[in-house]
């Protein structure tokens, strides 16, 4: 049985873990989360019927031989222990190791150079060490999955530092990186340099990277409370309880993007006629070094007409996975963009028939790469997504619409960077001109290499794109 380890780093990163834990257990047990009482209950049997569960989990014993508690798979890291004191006080507190923990105080300041260089240091070893706990406790490790926020100083900083760590002691096990990027209206002004000095180490050290434009997010947010409001009937199966809370402004962006890991682990959880492991992602979706983003796309944000022909609903359910408004990244249009590579990944009730006819759909209106026409990986999973939705859709895409993201998080920077703004901040942690730099030609170079992404050739030593 593979195993994956998720790290969560900083505010942002333990907050949508917190998420990603409390729905993947109502998955498992398909029962509400208020019946999520007393975790060191889910025996031994519960495992037993769950074989797969232990993708996530792992049991140890609690003194009792009868009664076996279940611990999250789980790392979690923040310079701030708030958010992480609040998740081991939740109805889910138990599953979270306390071996597996690295907190600190007072936080990094909204500085990338202290997250990476000052606690990355001071907390190396602590970090190697509840790393190899983790894995230790794996059967067969797959991947590691990082969940972070790129705007801040703890998630950018010390989340990237964590990342050449696994590089170092685990190069094989792949490296998946779900990272948040801040839109304009971020209240953290050394955001653009934290985010910059952030992306060159994904570029260079991550296998993956899975990249949520809050923008994006809190777009599809108004949009599912608008069509709730026009029509009552309409069932918001995925999002939390408690839909745009105003007194947690991030709980339903947060479940859009845990939504989009649940899914993307799906097939390597659960059983289904076309099965998509994780390590396959990487195989299939980057055909070059470093052009490794992959924007994601969701169907449905809300249940599907059902009184409508089956044919309808798929085509519906389809479209909507590659159309814009689905994008969890704003910048993305896989319709209008080149692409590099697809991953589609469908829960529930779609058969393979359903998969080839949408795929080949797909690749009739979509512009390909003009050496990857037909570079579509499908994988279907037969168990649905919690809700009443009897088949959603994740979709993966590996284009050059990634550019805009980019380039705008260049052109943030540079507005800062002329005026050389803010940036005695970095300088006094260490830092050097020369560093930040070469931040600047690492993004000039990822964005040069997918604009000429249509004159490229396939390195023939790199795995080659499986064609469905």
């Amino acid at each position: 049985m593979s195993d994956f380890i998720v790290i969560q780093v900083g505010q942002c990163g333990n907050q949508i873990g917190g998420q990603f834990w409390n729905l993947a257990l109502g998955e498992y047990e398909n029962q509400e989360h208020k019946k999520f009482k007393d975790l060191s209950r889910y025996s031994s049997k519960f495992a037993r019927e769950n074989a797969r569960f232990a993708e996530l989990v792992h049991r140890e014993n609690s003194g009792c031989p009868k009664r076996r508690k279940i611990k999250a798979k789980a790392i979690l890291v923040d310079m701030e222990d708030g958010v992480i004191s609040q998740l081991k006080k939740s109805k889910i507190g138990d599953i979270f190791d306390d071996d597996l923990k690295v907190t600190h105080y007072p936080g990094s300041g909204n500085n990338w150079a202290v997250g990476h260089t000052v606690h990355g240091k001071k907390f190396r070893e602590a970090l190697i060490n509840v790393i190899h706990r983790a894995v230790e406790k794996c059967g067969c490790l797959q991947g590691f999955i990082l969940l972070c926020s790129l705007g801040g100083g703890t998630g950018s900083g010390l989340g990237t530092y964590i990342l050449k760590i696994l590089e170092e002691d685990f190069p094989r096990v792949e490296r998946f990186v779900g990272c948040v990027y801040p839109d304009e209206n971020d209240d953290v002004i050394t955001s653009p340099y934290n985010v910059m000095m952030s992306s060159k180490v994904l570029t260079e050290h991550a296998t993956c990277v899975f990249p949520f434009d809050n923008k994006a997010l809190i777009s599809i947010c108004d949009k599912i409370r608008v069509s709730s409001s026009k029509n009552p009937h309409v069932s918001r199966h995925f999002l939390s309880t408690e839909l745009l809370a105003r007194n947690k402004p991030f709980q339903d962006m947060n479940s859009l993007i845990v939504k989009m890991l649940l899914d993307l682990t799906s097939s390597s959880r659960y059983s289904g006629s076309l099965n998509l492991d994780m390590n396959e992602i990487y195989s299939n979706m980057v055909p070059f070094p470093k052009m490794h983003y992959i924007s994601s796309g969701l169907s449905p944000l809300y249940d599907l007409n059902y009184r409508s022909s089956s044919s309808c609903r798929q085509d519906e359910l389809f479209s909507s996975c590659w159309s814009l408004d689905n994008q969890l990244c704003r910048y993305i249009n896989p319709l209008h963009s080149t692409l590099l590579a697809v991953s589609l990944i469908g829960r529930g009730s779609i058969g393979m028939g359903d998969m080839r006819q949408q795929v080949e759909r797909l690749q009739a209106k979509a512009k390909f790469a003009p050496w990857a026409l037909e570079s579509v990986k499908a994988g279907l999973c037969c168990v649905p997504a919690p809700g009443s939705a009897p088949a959603s859709l994740l979709g993966l895409f590996n284009s050059t619409g990634i550019i805009h993201l980019l380039s705008d998080v260049l052109a943030k920077f540079s507005k800062l960077y002329s005026r050389k703004a803010h940036l005695h901040h970095y300088l006094a942690e260490g830092m050097e001109v020369s560093e930040i730099e070469d931040c600047v030609l690492t993004m000039q170079d990822v964005i040069h290499h997918y604009k000429g992404v249509n004159t490229m050739t396939p390195d023939k030593t790199m795995p080659q794109l499986s064609v469905y």
